[in-house]
């Protein structure tokens, strides 16, 4: 039987962008820990819920109305699909420590184009570039080892602690990061991509994509895992969680949420099931598009 986990609109779902009255299933930010059942609700007399373990027709219900919602709304337009140019993107995100990676990789083991801005963030301050240099001209050389590549526990601790150098490396740094993964999101293939996104809520890439999946688990978990995985301490830890967006803000950006808190294997059907649910709304637009 299928994982059960969040299909929705969210507080600002698929159905408030089209101009339809929307009603979600369940309200995430009232509930962050409440596991929801597979749900695209609407009020009125249209109501689909799709359960992919028992009735896939629901899909191709639902991909009529995807096709009615305007044309800066995140969900494909079936006027895309057809075209090499764009594909249906998932922005995945999460909080520090929530195992976006984690889950990355499991839809990677499936086939699925992973376009991941914090490995291009890497790339793009590597020795010699010229992000580098003007973090280095920004910051002083303090934030650069001895082999020339940017500290980034030291840029770290700078900008989680200064909203002003934050803002300045978010200057320097995200319209590189922003170009490097339109272009890659170009050129993969596939009829959809993960765009790994850290800090999607505010993120010009939060309009790239089409959906938006969020990564949850609760704050405890979250700084157990960064003590061990960083070598926090618990301070540092917290400073981190508080610098980013609420687990509430990003509940309410999200048209889907995994729930890893319970083990892989949890979270590996969940991957599974939205899998399917994807493939399903690529082929039920494709076949729209005919």
């Amino acid at each position: 039987m299928a994982a059960k986990l969040t299909l929705r609109t969210g507080l600002q779902g698929a159905g408030a962008r089209c101009g339809h009255s929307t009603e979600a299933t369940s309200n995430a930010a009232a509930h962050p820990q409440s596991h929801f059942p597979y749900g695209f609700r609407r009020t009125g007399p249209e109501y689909f819920v799709a359960s992919l373990a028992n009735d896939q027709r629901h899909w191709t219900q639902l991909a009529p109305r995807l096709r009615t919602c305007a044309p800066e709304t995140r969900l494909m337009r079936v006027d895309e699909m057809g075209s090499n140019r764009q594909r249906l993107r998932i922005g995945l995100t999460g909080g520090i420590a929530s195992g976006k990676s984690t889950v990355a990789d499991l839809f990677a083991e499936l086939g699925v184009p992973i376009i991941d801005t914090d490995i291009i963030a890497r790339e793009v301050v590597k020795p010699g570039s010229a992000a580098l240099r003007e973090i280095r001209e920004r910051f002083g050389d303090e934030i650069v080892d001895a082999a020339g590549n940017l500290d980034r526990g030291a840029m770290r601790q700078r900008v989680f602690a200064d909203d002003n150098a934050r803002l300045d490396l978010e200057a320097i740094l995200h319209p590189r990061i922003g170009a490097e993964t339109r272009r890659q999101a170009t050129a993969a293939g596939g009829p959809y991509q993960i765009i790994v996104v850290p800090l999607l809520a505010g993120s010009p890439l939060a309009q790239f994509v089409d959906r938006i999946l969020v990564i949850d688990c609760d704050e405890d978990t979250q700084i157990r895992r960064l003590l061990a995985r960083d070598n926090e301490t618990i301070e540092q830890a917290r400073r981190i969680l508080a610098a980013q967006a609420s687990r509430e803000t990003r509940l309410q950006l999200a048209d889907d949420v995994i729930h890893n808190d319970r083990g892989l294997e949890h979270t590996r059907a969940q991957v599974a099931a939205l899998n399917t649910a994807y493939r399903l709304i690529c082929q039920s637009l494709a076949g729209g598009a005919e």
